[in-house]
C-alpha cells in the first residue's frame, strides 16, 4: 500500500490502495493484506524500518505522522494465562524487497 508523504507503507500482497470518501488519510484495499508486516522506506530509499507479528488482526499507516499501527492477536486469555507471541521490529539500510525477505524467513 503506497501513501502519500514521507514514506512508503507496504503490506505484504497488498495493491496500491484506493481512496476512501474523507481523502488520502484513510487509503483502502480491495484485498486484506496477507502478511502481519508493514515496511516504510526512506525517502532516499537507504533505509527500511518495519513491525511484523506472526498472527495479527489489522494493520495501518496514518498520514502526516508515518505511524505504524499492526494490531496483534492474542485470543482470549483466562485469567492468569500467559501466551508468547513472535515479532519483529527491524531497521536496517537496505529497501522493502529485502525487508519482506527477511520476514518470510524468519515467519515460516
Amino acid at each position: 500500500m503506497i501513501l502519500p508523504g514521507p514514506a512508503l507503507l507496504m503490506m505484504a500482497n497488498c495493491p496500491v490502495p484506493k481512496v476512501a470518501p474523507g481523502g488520502p488519510k484513510w487509503p483502502m484495499s480491495a484485498e486484506n493484506a496477507a502478511a502481519g508486516i508493514i515496511i516504510r522506506e526512506s525517502e532516499d530509499n537507504q533505509w527500511v524500518s518495519a513491525i511484523a507479528w506472526e498472527d495479527f488482526l489489522s494493520a495501518q499507516g496514518h498520514n502526516p505522522w508515518s505511524c505504524m499501527h499492526l494490531c496483534v492477536r492474542v485470543g482470549p486469555l483466562a485469567i492468569g494465562e500467559s501466551k508468547t507471541i513472535r515479532g519483529r521490529m527491524h531497521l536496517f539500510p537496505g529497501n522493502k524487497e529485502d525487508c519482506l525477505a527477511r520476514f518470510r524467513k524468519e515467519f515460516r
